[in-house]
């Protein structure tokens, strides 16, 4: 039991918010603030994680137990700003029709001067429910995703440190 309480301050220690280590990624295009207890996914993960994708991460951040995922991917496919909001509602409407889901956000925003597409959402399966978040925006004229699944039973433990990472997401302009 001494052990188990440990273990629980120490968890949530690391998930305390302002635990963060700022990270630099695609050539330093994107910057931001990884939650401490996440650590970098090698390319072979990273490729046995996704093996079914269309299109794999380039960066994919994992909890120790790997139950909970932040992941980059730059896709091939163009986008402008102005195409931003009707991706959103495609990328929605495509999630809809693969599974039911309680929508928790649906929005536009803007993150340090940048326009992104925010979806959130919960997903009751068996044997464990889901909560995800997707961002995305126009990186270089490409569709930049940042995808966070976590389970729903330990979601409230890292949902403030990754309201630090959505919120610190910068696009650096040229």
């Amino acid at each position: 039991m001494k052990h188990r309480l440990l273990w629980v301050v120490f968890f949530s220690l690391l998930c305390s918010p302002g635990w963060a280590k700022p990270v630099s990624l695609f050539e330093g295009q994107l910057t931001g603030e990884i939650p401490a207890l996440f650590q970098p996914a090698s390319p072979e993960i990273i490729a046995t994680m996704f093996s079914q994708a269309a299109t794999k991460p380039q960066f994919v951040f994992l909890t120790v137990d790997s139950e909970t995922r932040i992941s980059f991917t730059l896709a091939q496919a163009p986008l402008s700003i102005e195409d931003l909001a009707a991706t959103k509602d495609v990328l929605r409407d495509q999630l809809e029709s693969q599974m039911p889901l309680k929508w928790l956000t649906n929005e536009m925003s803007d993150l340090h001067g940048q326009p992104w597409f925010h979806l959130e959402y919960e997903i009751e399966s068996d044997p464990e429910s889901k909560h995800d978040t997707i961002l995305g925006t126009s990186l270089n004229g490409r569709l930049l995703f940042v995808a966070v699944s976590s389970p729903e039973t330990g979601y409230d433990l890292i949902k403030d440190d990754l309201k630090t990472l959505i919120e610190s997401l910068t696009v650096v302009k040229p």
